[in-house]
């Protein structure tokens, strides 16, 4: 099954990078989005503490209305690929581990 998990989000993975070279998306704007989102993304679960998650949660709203505000449309992209690559990641390694 981890098989298949990756082989499929290497797929997808791959296929969102093409297209954003496709479509000529600027690779700052990917990098930035993909940076911004993939802790909160592989992490989110193992926060337990609610001032944390409010914090979290309303830096990721700012960042979405300013990314829209200033015309950041490739910021999104990169938020897919970090999607993408962190339910994953979650999903197989950080849920699993016990921290005493």
């Amino acid at each position: 099954m981890k098989l298949l998990i990756g082989s499929i989000t290497a797929v997808l993975f791959s296929a969102v990078v093409i297209w954003s070279i496709e479509q000529s998306y600027s690779f700052w704007q990917l990098f930035t989005g993909f940076v911004c989102a993939i802790l909160p993304i592989v992490f989110f679960s193992g926060i337990r503490n609610n001032v944390a998650v409010f914090k979290i949660l309303s830096v990721a709203i700012i960042f979405g209305y300013l990314s829209f505000k200033w015309e950041y449309n490739n910021v999104w992209a990169g938020i897919l690929l970090a999607f993408i690559l962190g339910f994953p990641i979650h999903y197989y390694k950080v849920r699993h581990t016990k921290v005493d």
